[in-house]
């Protein structure tokens, strides 16, 4: 699994199929804009709650995030609320874009290790 963030376009538009294969972030450069993996939630842990979270972000020209929000939801909201606490913290990536692109970030909170 090379690619964990897929799925962009330009203008605020929606990503083509044609678009995916292309503008692609790959897993390594997601890890050093997260800089850590994101912090589980106290309560959805004692809560017993696992899912995963898309994250719509917006990568600007100069490389920062820019927007962010739930794409698709883990179920949980402590799960969401911190998906794009994490997103809200990513260092730039992929500086010098022509164009700000859209991006859709997995996010996986899972107990087992």
């Amino acid at each position: 699994m090379t690619s964990l963030v897929s799925a962009c376009a330009t203008s605020g538009e929606p990503a083509s199929a044609s678009c995916e294969s292309q503008c692609q972030i790959t897993k390594k450069e997601l890890l050093l804009a997260l800089g850590a993996k994101p912090d589980y939630p106290v309560e959805a842990r004692w809560l017993g709650q696992e899912g995963r979270v898309i994250i719509r972000v917006l990568v600007g020209s100069d490389g920062a995030f820019s927007k962010a929000s739930v794409k698709k939801s883990s179920g949980y909201a402590l799960l969401d609320q911190a998906a794009l606490e994490a997103v809200s913290k990513m260092k730039t990536v992929r500086k010098g874009e022509a164009k700000p692109r859209w991006y859709l970030v997995p996010i996986t909170f899972s107990l087992k290790k």
